[in-house]
C-alpha cells in the first residue's frame, strides 16, 4: 500500500505484511501518521520467530517523501 492509502478505516482489517523477508498474516490494530512517515501496527495471527526471539506484532512503515519502506508490501485480505 502507499502512504496516501492508509487511513483509520483499515484498523481491524486482516492483512498480509513483510516480516523478516516473509509475508505474514495478521490484523491491523493501530496507525500512526507522523510528519515524515506512516506506521501501521500489525498483530500476527501466530507468533513469528527471528533468531532466538518471538514476535507477536510488528510496525510496517513507509516514508512519505518517496514511499521507501516495507509498507509497500502491505496487502489487505478480504
Amino acid at each position: 500500500m502507499k502512504t496516501t492509502e492508509i487511513n483509520q478505516s483499515i484498523i481491524g482489517k486482516r492483512c498480509e505484511c513483510m516480516f523478516t523477508g516473509m509475508m505474514v498474516k495478521g490484523i491491523i490494530t493501530k496507525i500512526e501518521d507522523c510528519k515524515y512517515s506512516v506506521n501501521v501496527k500489525v498483530v500476527f495471527d501466530s507468533p513469528q520467530q527471528w533468531g532466538n526471539d518471538m514476535y507477536e506484532y510488528d510496525w510496517t512503515w513507509g516514508r512519505k517523501s518517496d514511499e521507501f519502506g516495507p509498507l509497500k508490501y502491505l496487502k489487505l485480505i478480504e
